[in-house]
């Protein structure tokens, strides 16, 4: 069984990195790209053969964990949305940008 993965953020690094390496492990499979610039979230769904595209995680369907690759100022929220819906998460670090706003993600 792989994990189904979402990929939050579509930025150079998801693009050259963190869809690359997904592509190459058997136990992961990404099934989401999520991004505010669908365009963009397309492009790259279209390439790596994601079938889902969103501009919100909580729209995702048959996930079990997300990869944070987002800006820190955002992480709060998206951290948030994951553990409510029980996914479990990567995040790209740093996790936030105070300890404060760290600590929010983990209560």
């Amino acid at each position: 069984m792989s994990i189904r993965l979402a990929i939050v953020g579509c930025g150079a690094i998801t693009e050259s990195l963190h869809l690359p390496a997904a592509a190459l492990q058997q136990k992961a499979e990404v099934k989401a790209l999520v991004d505010v610039d669908l365009q963009l979230a397309q492009k790259l769904a279209q390439q790596f053969g994601v079938p889902q595209v969103h501009s919100s995680l909580t729209d995702c369907k048959d996930i079990d964990a997300v990869l944070l690759a987002t800006p820190p100022h955002v992480r709060v929220n998206l951290t948030s949305v994951a553990v409510a819906n029980g996914y479990h998460i990567l995040a790209e670090k740093p996790l936030a940008n105070t300890v404060s706003d760290c600590q929010l993600q983990i209560n």
